[in-house]
C-alpha cells in the first residue's frame, strides 16, 4: 500500500549495520548469565518465587528481536533531524519498551504516540501500562486509547481517546435486529474453546439459522463434520452478516462489543477452562447481553432478547448507543489530525 502511494518507507534491517549483528551475537552469548545473576538476586517474597520461576522457565527464550528493535531506534535517534514523532502501535510489549528506549538514547525531541486504538479486556495484563516505567524510558508520552472506557483517570501517566480507525465501519452502518431469528456464532482461537461453543450449541438444539465464523487462524476443515442442520460457515465480513441477525454468540472477542453498539444483543460463552477474557462493560448486562455456559442458557437468553429487542426497542438503543459512546471515537479527518498533530509545523515534534 505505501509503495503505491509512493510513500518513503524504512525497515529495521536497513538501518542495521554490521556492527549491530555483533551486538546481537554477544547479547545471545551474555543473556543467560545476565538472567541467572538476577535470579540470585532476588529474595524469598511470593512475587521474587513467581518472578524466579518464570525466568527459569523463560531461559531458552533468548529475546534477540526485542535487542534489535531497541538497536534500530537508537539510529533513528542518531539520525540529524530538527525532531523525532513516533506514532506507534502499543500493546506494552518487551519490543515496544526496547524501541521507545532507543528512539530516546540520544535525540532529545522526541515525542511518543503509543495508539491502544482497539478493544482489549482488563484481563490482557499486558496492556496495562506502568508508571514505573516512566523512568525508564519505557512509556510513550501520550497513550491514546479507542474509547473513554479505557482512561485510566487515575493513573499519572497521559490518557487521551483517540480517533477509532479500526472501527470506521461502525460508525456508518445501522441496524436492526427486530424480527429476525438467525444467529453469529463468533469462534475464538483456541480449539478446546471452539469444541466446548460447539458442544453448547448441540446442546441447545436451536431451530434457527446459525452463521459460525471461524477466527482467521482456525482450520475450518477439521469443523466441517460438526457444522450441521441449519448451521452454516461464513467467511463474510461482520457488518454484512450484522444485517441479517437478531444476535451474536461468541468469546474472547472485541467484535461482541461492535455487536452490542449497534444495538445486537450478545451472549458471551464462558467455557470456565482458563482464563476467561471478556470484553463486554457490566452496564447493560442482563438487557443487551449476558454470560452463558451451557446450551440451556443459550436457549434461555435468545428467547428473552427476541423478547427484548421487540418489546423494550428504546432501552435496547440506549444502551447500543451509550456502548458506543465507551468504547469507540469516530474517526474523522480533524480528529485524527488533532490527535497525532499531523498539522503541526517548525520543529515540534
Amino acid at each position: 500500500l505505501l509503495k503505491k502511494l509512493k510513500r518513503p518507507v524504512l525497515f529495521s534491517f536497513q538501518l542495521l549495520d554490521l556492527s549491530d549483528y555483533f551486538k546481537m551475537f554477544g547479547f545471545i552469548l551474555v543473556y543467560p548469565f545476565r538472567v541467572i545473576r538476577k535470579i540470585r538476586r532476588l529474595k524469598g517474597s511470593s512475587e521474587d518465587m513467581l518472578l524466579r520461576f518464570f525466568l527459569w522457565d523463560t531461559m531458552d527464550h533468548t529475546t534477540v528481536k526485542n535487542y534489535a528493535r531497541q538497536l534500530f531506534g537508537k539510529h533513528i535517534s542518531g539520525m540529524k533531524v530538527p525532531a523525532v514523532k513516533c506514532i506507534s502501535w502499543y500493546e506494552n510489549q518487551p519490543q515496544d519498551k526496547n524501541f521507545y528506549k532507543g528512539l530516546r538514547s540520544t535525540h532529545e525531541n522526541v515525542k511518543i504516540y503509543g495508539a491502544q486504538l482497539y478493544l482489549w479486556p482488563a484481563t490482557l495484563l499486558h496492556c496495562h501500562a506502568d508508571e514505573e516505567e516512566i523512568n525508564f524510558e519505557l512509556i510513550p508520552d501520550r497513550i491514546l486509547v479507542n474509547g473513554n472506557y479505557y482512561l485510566n483517570k487515575d493513573s499519572g501517566l497521559k490518557f487521551e481517546v483517540g480517533p477509532s480507525m479500526r472501527y470506521s465501519q461502525l460508525f456508518q452502518t445501522k441496524v436492526d435486529s427486530k424480527g429476525k431469528t438467525s444467529l453469529l456464532v463468533l469462534m475464538p482461537f483456541f480449539e478446546h474453546e471452539i469444541d466446548m461453543i460447539l458442544q453448547m450449541i448441540d446442546e441447545a438444539n436451536l431451530s434457527v439459522a446459525l452463521f459460525v465464523k471461524f477466527h482467521p487462524a482456525t482450520d475450518k476443515k477439521k469443523y466441517a463434520h460438526r457444522i450441521k442442520g441449519k448451521m452454516q460457515i461464513v467467511e463474510d465480513d461482520i457488518y454484512t452478516i450484522f444485517n441479517r441477525i437478531g444476535c451474536v454468540i461468541g468469546k474472547s472477542t472485541g467484535a461482541l462489543v461492535e455487536a452490542t453498539s449497534l444495538g445486537i444483543p450478545v451472549i458471551n460463552i464462558e467455557t470456565r477452562l482458563g482464563v476467561s477474557h471478556n470484553y463486554l462493560p457490566a452496564f447493560g448486562k442482563g438487557i443487551i447481553w449476558e454470560n452463558a455456559s451451557n446450551g440451556a442458557e443459550i436457549r434461555k437468553w435468545v428467547k428473552m432478547f427476541s423478547d427484548l429487542v421487540t418489546t423494550k426497542p428504546d432501552l435496547i438503543n440506549s444502551i447500543a448507543e451509550k456502548h458506543k459512546e465507551m468504547f469507540f471515537c469516530k474517526p474523522t479527518n480533524e480528529k485524527i489530525d488533532n490527535t497525532f498533530g499531523l498539522c503541526e509545523s517548525g520543529n515540534e515534534p
